[in-house]
C-alpha cells in the first residue's frame, strides 16, 4: 500500500494489542541497532501491562505509547515515559518515528505536537528526548529545533557510532 504525496492530518490514537505489531515493525525497522536495557520489543508492549517492569530497569517505569494511522496503517509512533526520580516533572519522548514512505506528510511534525500538549495536559515541565548524530536522523533535528527541543548535551558511548544528542523543551 503507498501513501499519498498529499499532506493529510493522521489520526493519533493510543496503542492497543491490534496495533502492537506494526507498531513494533516500524519502531524496530526505523531503530535497527538498540541498547540491550532499551529494546522496544519490551518497553512498547510493556506499555499494555505484558512485561513487568520493575525487573528490567530500576530508574525507569513503563510508558504510554501512540500511533499515527493513515488508511488503517500504522505510519508513525511515539510514545511518552517517565524516569521514576522526576516522574512529577518531566516526560521523556520515546521511539518515535515515521514510516519512511510516510514522511514529509506532517506526520512527524503531528506526533511531536500532541506528545508536546499531552505533557502539557499533563502538567510536565520540561519534554526530553535523545536522538543520534546519525545522518538517518537529520531531518528529525531540524523538527525538534523547530518544536523548541534544544540540544542540552552530547554524549559518545562506546557501543554506539553516533553521538547521542540530549535535547529538553520547557513547558
Amino acid at each position: 500500500m503507498s501513501i499519498s504525496k498529499t499532506k493529510q492530518i493522521p489520526q493519533i490514537v493510543p496503542l492497543t494489542a491490534k496495533t502492537l505489531k506494526s507498531a513494533l515493525d516500524l519502531v524496530n525497522s526505523c531503530f535497527p541497532v538498540q541498547m540491550e536495557s532499551e529494546k522496544a520489543d519490551f518497553w512498547i508492549p510493556a506499555s499494555l501491562g505484558m512485561h513487568d517492569t520493575r525487573k528490567k530497569n530500576r530508574t525507569a517505569i513503563s510508558g504510554r505509547y501512540w500511533t499515527a494511522c493513515a488508511r488503517g496503517k500504522v505510519v508513525g509512533v511515539i510514545g511518552l515515559w517517565e524516569k521514576k526520580k522526576t516522574m512529577k516533572q518531566e516526560y521523556w519522548i520515546g521511539w518515535f518515528c515515521v514510516d519512511p514512505a510516510a514522511r514529509k506528510k506532517g506526520i512527524g511534525t503531528a506526533l511531536l505536537d500532541f506528545a508536546i500538549a499531552q505533557a502539557r495536559k499533563d502538567k510536565k515541565k520540561y519534554l526530553k528526548l535523545y536522538t543520534s548524530e546519525d545522518p538517518a536522523e537529520a531531518a528529525a533535528q531540524h523538527l525538534y529545533e523547530k518544536k523548541g527541543l534544544k540540544i542540552t548535551t552530547k554524549k559518545k558511548f562506546k557501543d554506539f557510532s553516533y553521538t547521542t544528542i540530549y535535547r529538553m523543551r520547557r513547558l
